[in-house]
């Protein structure tokens, strides 16, 4: 977590304390990662973080969710729970308690005590001196029993909706965020080439989507999306199908995962066999127009001006008539953080946010420069990768292999 960021952003805005109610959030202040909130919308999982740092992080789970923060503590400095008695049987112990069972026993002493996630937080709130001023709370996940239960409990705080001041806080990455996207980058990436190295002709597009998913989830990562089209299916991010590679076909991948909270997003394209003289045309401009764009990665620089320079590129290539809607996007937490992607500018009505997305980026954002382009009939390209930006330029995440794959 940027906590002096946060604490910069929350003094601004005369803000005494965040509360995080989605997942996303509550991972970023606190680390934590349950499965409760996924599947039971009415057991949120919610962390706080006050304008005195000396506190630090509170974490409130529900019961369900104590056996995960028994065995994978979070951050937090201050950890309590809600749901009432777990059903659990007494009697004569087999074994010696574990520090994973001390920990699961702890929390299930503080469910007892507190019958509701609000009534958990309010007693943390209270016991830093939170009773009045306002709260942002990011209250996607929150639900209406969350928030009447806290304004019941602690009447004289204003409580606002505040997801746009998280998106503004985690804009900018700590080196030690940078580092579990750097890890999630890697697990993708692996991934990636191993699924391409089994790519040949007759091979079910299905396959290969199946080679990546084992390859992510046997890395500890969490598979999300794997477009994959061949032929001219390549043309745009279609799903995989049963449909075999064959001789001369383009093919495109955009493959997108989750490894210990953090977002991996990448994209390659490559053909079976060596490519037509038309394909290694399109696939030089698009090229080109990819590495001006991310040659304006810098400190300061705009979304609008990273979207401008890859259209430029685009005239006098041949592929002169395509048109692209955006150069890329921000990528941390979620798939896409603010300014969400790099294109043209749009409007904000979002409390915390600016007025319009085509903000100066900051060094330490995360941005990822990508250009899907195809014709329908005849194939498509793909090219991504995350860059971190910094004062004079961006440097890759990792290092990433890219140029059109020739399969057999």
């Amino acid at each position: 977590m940027n906590r002096d960021r946060a604490l910069e952003l929350m003094r601004e805005h005369g803000v005494r304390t965040i509360i995080g109610a989605t997942p996303e959030n509550v991972c970023y202040l606190t680390g934590h990662v349950g499965w409760a909130q996924y599947v039971y919308r009415n057991l949120p999982c919610v962390a706080a973080f006050t304008d005195d740092e000396s506190l630090g992080t509170d974490l409130v789970v529900p019961r369900s969710d104590t056996p995960y923060h028994a065995a994978r503590p979070s951050e937090a400095e201050h950890v309590s729970a809600y749901g009432g008695r777990a059903g659990l049987l007494g009697g004569d112990r087999m074994v010696e308690a574990t520090d994973e069972e001390d920990r699961f026993a702890v929390l299930q002493a503080a469910c007892e005590r507190f019958a509701t996630p609000a009534a958990a937080l309010a007693d943390r709130l209270r016991s830093r001196g939170v009773t009045s001023g306002t709260v942002v709370v990011d209250d996607i996940y929150a639900g209406a029993e969350l928030m009447s239960g806290l304004r019941h409990e602690l009447p004289g705080v204003d409580f606002v909706e505040g997801e746009g001041l998280f998106l503004m806080i985690r804009l900018i990455k700590t080196a030690a965020e940078i580092a579990k996207l750097r890890a999630a980058a890697v697990v993708n990436e692996q991934g990636l080439q191993h699924a391409l190295a089994g790519i040949a002709s007759g091979v079910p597009e299905t396959e290969v989507a199946r080679v990546w998913r084992e390859d992510v989830s046997g890395a500890g990562g969490k598979p999300l999306w794997f477009h994959l089209g061949s032929g001219a299916r390549s043309a745009y991010v279609f799903p995989p199908t049963s449909r075999s590679f064959a001789p001369g076909d383009l093919f495109m991948i955009d493959a997108g995962m989750t490894f210990d909270g953090f977002f991996s997003d990448a994209g390659t394209c490559g053909s079976i066999g060596e490519p037509r003289s038309q394909s290694e045309r399109e696939w030089q401009a698009v090229l080109t127009a990819f590495e001006e764009s991310a040659a304006t990665l810098r400190h300061g620089v705009r979304g609008s001006t990273v979207y401008e320079a890859l259209v430029r590129s685009l005239p006098t290539s041949a592929l002169g008539d395509a048109k692209v809607p955006f150069a890329g996007h921000t990528i941390g937490m979620e798939a896409r953080e603010f300014p969400f992607v790099l294109g043209k500018p749009a409007l904000v009505d979002i409390p915390f946010l600016p007025l319009t997305t085509d903000i100066e980026l900051p060094a330490g954002a995360t941005v990822n420069i990508e250009l899907p382009i195809g014709r329908l009939g005849y194939g498509g390209y793909q090219i991504e990768k995350t860059y971190v930006i910094g004062t004079d330029g961006a440097d890759e995440l990792i290092d990433y292999h890219r140029d059109m794959f020739v399969a057999g």
